[in-house]
């Protein structure tokens, strides 16, 4: 969108610029790609080299030929996991439909201001706890950190998309 059309669309929906981030952020994180991971093998998950202390695969002077002493997995790279591509957004529905719901909610807002004359002064931050409150909650703490990232990279790409 362009700034005009954002200032445009705010107006209609008498949104503050505050709630019309959160709305686009909803938007472009239901749109965002996740990353896809895998465990790592090699590693069993540790990401701890598994060939340390093994006497096959030692040099002459006594460190791992894999991981050359460090005790790192080389395979995944300590981490255990390892990026085998990207897919959508598993929670897409549900940010679409709290997009949806908090639309409405600013629909019905602007037009009963246009009937009754006075706006009603809603409470943004229980609204917005409300459509967060509910998402489903990850099992992994890479999962916590990637759902952050892809929140981020969600925004800069609505911000390159929209300004």
């Amino acid at each position: 969108m362009q700034a005009a059309s954002a200032a445009d669309f705010m107006r209609h929906y008498n949104m503050t610029p505050e709630d019309y981030v959160a709305f686009t952020n909803l938007i472009q994180a239901a749109y965002q790609q996740v990353p896809n991971y895998i465990d790592c093998k090699s590693c069993n998950k540790t990401g701890k080299c598994s060939l340390c202390g093994d006497p096959n695969y030692a040099s002459p002077d006594g460190f791992c030929n894999m991981c050359a002493g460090t005790g790192i997995c080389q395979i995944c790279n300590g981490s255990g996991h390892i990026l085998m591509g990207y897919r959508d957004n598993p929670n897409m529905d549900l940010l679409l439909d709290r997009a949806a719901s908090l639309l409405k909610y600013y629909e019905e807002r602007a037009n009963s201001k246009s009937v009754s004359g006075t706006e009603p002064q809603p409470n943004t931050e229980d609204i917005f706890n409300n459509l967060t409150q509910n998402l489903p909650a990850n099992n992994s703490s890479s999962d916590d950190w990637l759902y952050t990232v892809g929140i981020i990279a969600a925004c800069f790409i609505g911000y390159k998309l929209f300004k």
